[in-house]
């Protein structure tokens, strides 16, 4: 079995300012924790971009296990899929496929995070990839489909705003 190798892409495309003109709404958006991964369909072993095995490939094992489905197609021998790995023990790795959308919620403080994640998910279709409720702000990472990211994102911003408390004494 020979991997499909790919050359390494910038991390955020490169500097927006520095890029040619473009017509239409252009957004700055960082890259997310994540990275380009090979699944082999027949094997369900994940290859990074220099086509070696992925060293942490176990941690993907509930994702793999989903993309079987996919992989029943006898045209398709290797998936392209977006890796993302968590630096701490807190959860396992996600995978954002072609196709999908990844969508990403922010608030301080970190802690409403949570609420925000559960109003997602109540909303639509999607999974949680990651949610971090600590530090100054508070960060939910989900993907799934553009549609379903479209009607999440709206539910989670309004859990927020509809949160009370007290103002931050500066």
């Amino acid at each position: 079995m020979n991997a499909l190798t790919y050359p390494l892409r910038p991390i955020n495309g490169g500097p927006l300012p520095k890029s040619a003109p473009k017509t239409g709404d252009w957004t700055y958006e960082a890259k997310v924790n994540g990275w380009r991964a090979l699944v082999h369909c027949e094997s369900g072993r994940m290859f990074n971009r220099k086509g070696e095995p992925l060293s942490i490939a176990g941690q993907f094992d509930g994702v793999l296990n989903a993309l079987e489905g996919a992989c029943n197609d006898p045209a398709l021998e290797w998936l392209d899929c977006e890796a993302f790995e968590r630096r701490h023990a807190l959860g396992k790795g996600s995978l954002v496929v072609p196709g999908q959308t990844l969508g990403i919620v922010e608030c301080a403080p970190a802690a409403y995070i949570a609420v925000a994640a559960n109003e997602a998910e109540k909303a639509a279709d999607i999974n949680i990839l990651e949610v971090r409720a600590f530090g100054s702000f508070g960060r939910v990472y989900i993907g799934g489909e553009e549609k379903d990211v479209e009607a999440a994102r709206p539910a989670a911003v309004q859990a927020l705003a509809a949160l009370t408390g007290r103002e931050h004494a500066t």
